[in-house]
């Protein structure tokens, strides 16, 4: 087994170190956060300024903007990455199928791989950067404002509110987004649409599909998209928090890269993505049952 230790990629570069009888895995992001002013004028395609401080999405509506001031600015970069690291770097541990590293005894182990990410941000556009995120000021905290991010194009559209963490599916409207619970009662599976909330952050969200994520029930914007189970709604790449061993995909992609087979039995080597802790916090509330 040949072992690259570092690739650069237009996406994200990444470096593999050994550490005694075991690796990190860590993806080093540059990242350009892009403070968008209220009489600033740019075109993603279907989201686009005008320069007279409004912002128009053909899916979503138009949206004034603010200004963004200094200290807020520095305070939205300083969150950016603090939550992006603290969400995603050591969630994941990739787990081979088989001892594949060979050590100077010439036992052969099962050598595991932990996976970190890096954030740094760059000041200046003209600086080299993987991804842009331009980030909007709306005047309307709570006007439906829809973020996104393109893993093909290595750019998103953020809002201000996007580092806060907010409950979804609450308020007279709540219940046009039923929730399917399954419950086990006598040995048999219910089935009940409740009124569930769910602690969601956009930010982390987003990156996952900057890492190239879809949502939980594939490619779309739908509800459905989105999850109809709670376990499903419950992902990070639904309406949730919780992450899920297959929201380490990213890193088992890029591992491949990594680890170059010379033979037969090398090429049979097989990792899989493991949460590295399997407790996480409960971040949903249900409600009850919705009565027809």
């Amino acid at each position: 087994m040949v072992i690259k230790n570092s690739i650069l990629a237009p996406e994200w570069d990444s470096t593999l170190q050994r550490s005694g009888n075991d690796f990190t895995l860590t993806f080093h992001f540059k990242i350009f956060l892009h403070a968008i002013q209220s009489k600033e004028k740019f075109d993603d395609g279907n989201v686009f300024t005008n320069g007279k401080g409004v912002l128009i999405w053909d899916q979503a509506g138009h949206y004034k903007l603010n200004d963004w001031a200094d200290g807020e600015w520095a305070t939205y970069r300083r969150r950016f990455v603090e939550i992006l690291t603290s969400s995603w770097s050591g969630r994941f541990t990739l787990v081979p199928n088989k001892p594949w590293l060979k050590l100077e005894s010439g036992e052969m182990i099962a050598a595991k791989i932990f996976c970190k990410l890096s954030i740094e941000l760059v000041v200046n556009k003209s600086e080299k950067h993987h991804q842009k995120y331009r980030i909007v000021h709306t005047q309307n905290q709570d006007a439906g404002f829809r973020s996104y991010a393109d893993h093909y194009t290595r750019s998103a559209v953020l809002s201000q509110t996007d580092i806060t963490t907010e409950w979804m599916f609450t308020g007279p409207k709540a219940h046009l987004y039923p929730t399917i619970v399954e419950t086990n009662v006598n040995g048999k599976i219910k089935k009940e649409k409740h009124n569930v909330e769910f602690a969601f952050n956009r930010l982390v969200h987003e990156f996952g599909h900057t890492l190239g994520l879809n949502h939980v029930n594939g490619i779309g914007n739908e509800s459905y998209n989105y999850g109809i189970t709670l376990k499903q709604r419950m992902s990070i790449m639904g309406y949730g928090s919780h992450f899920y061993p297959e929201h380490g995909i990213p890193w088992v992609k890029r591992l491949g890269k990594h680890l170059i087979a010379q033979n037969h039995q090398e090429h049979t080597l097989k990792f899989t993505s493991h949460l590295t802790d399997s407790l996480q916090l409960i971040t949903y509330w249900d409600n009850g049952e919705l009565k027809k």
